[in-house]
C-alpha cells in the first residue's frame, strides 16, 4: 500500500527560545525545507523578528485577534527591520 501524504501542518511554539544562534538557524532552515519539498505548511509562534523573518506569511496578533498580516517577500535584513518596527508600532 503506498504511503498516504500526510497533510497535517506542523505548530512549534517559540522552536529556538533557549538555542544559540546557529542552532536556531538550523532549526528554522529545517523548517523552511519542510515547507518547500513536503508542501506542509509550518506554523511558528515566536517573539523574535529573526526567526519570524523566516516564514511567508507572518500574523501580527494582538488581544487575541489579527491586526496586521505581512507577506514576506523580503531579503531577510529587510524582513527583520520589518517585523521589528511593526512589533513596536503594537
Amino acid at each position: 500500500m503506498p504511503c498516504e501524504q500526510s497533510r497535517m501542518k506542523t505548530n512549534v511554539t517559540m522552536p529556538t527560545g533557549n538555542l544559540d544562534t546557529v542552532s536556531a538557524k538550523k532549526i528554522m532552515e529545517y523548517f523552511t525545507e519542510i515547507n518547500c519539498r513536503q508542501k506542509k505548511a509550518v506554523v511558528v509562534v515566536t517573539h523574535d523578528p529573526v526567526v519570524a523573518s523566516y516564514a511567508k506569511k507572518i500574523f501580527f496578533i494582538k488581544d487575541g485577534k489579527i491586526i496586521k498580516q505581512i507577506e514576506n517577500h523580503s531579503n531577510q535584513q529587510e524582513s527583520i527591520c520589518t517585523i521589528s518596527n511593526t512589533m513596536l508600532d503594537l
